[in-house]
């Protein structure tokens, strides 16, 4: 996970006032969102910024939940192996997970988090909102 998205998931907890006990990802009550809550947001996002996404060479089409768990589940079996990814998937087979989730190493850029930390780190510190070494300044989004 690129440090400004760390950064971000850290100070989420104080930003709600509620601790250790708030949701990262949450309604306006304060409640978790559903599955279909983070799928409509999505839905919302790619509308509302499909000509930036398009420029910026992401194929709308294919941008999904799913891709959020594919990209979850290539990385923990890079770091922890098969069988903590299946599991965090909720996949009681672990080949399932590798057969539709697990992208092998070969596919994957290893450059690809330390080119978008850099490019949202500047972007960030040009807002004013981190500074270079992606702390975090006035606020993160």
């Amino acid at each position: 996970m690129p440090s400004f998205t760390a950064a971000a998931v850290r100070s989420q907890p104080a930003r709600t006032g509620k601790g250790t006990d708030a949701c990262l990802f949450a309604t306006k009550s304060g409640k978790p969102l559903s599955v279909s809550d983070y799928e409509r947001l999505l839905r919302t996002f790619v509308d509302d910024n499909k000509a930036a996404l398009e420029v910026a060479g992401i194929e709308t089409e294919q941008f999904s939940t799913h891709i959020f768990r594919r990209s979850t589940a290539t990385l923990v079996e890079a770091v922890a192996g098969i069988t903590l990814a299946s599991r965090l998937l909720g996949h009681a087979n672990e080949q399932i997970t590798r057969a539709s989730y697990v992208v092998s190493a070969e596919l994957v850029d290893p450059v690809t988090a330390d080119i978008i930390d850099k490019a949202f780190a500047e972007f960030l510190e040009r807002d004013g909102r981190t500074n270079a070494a992606g702390e975090e300044g006035s606020s993160v989004p």
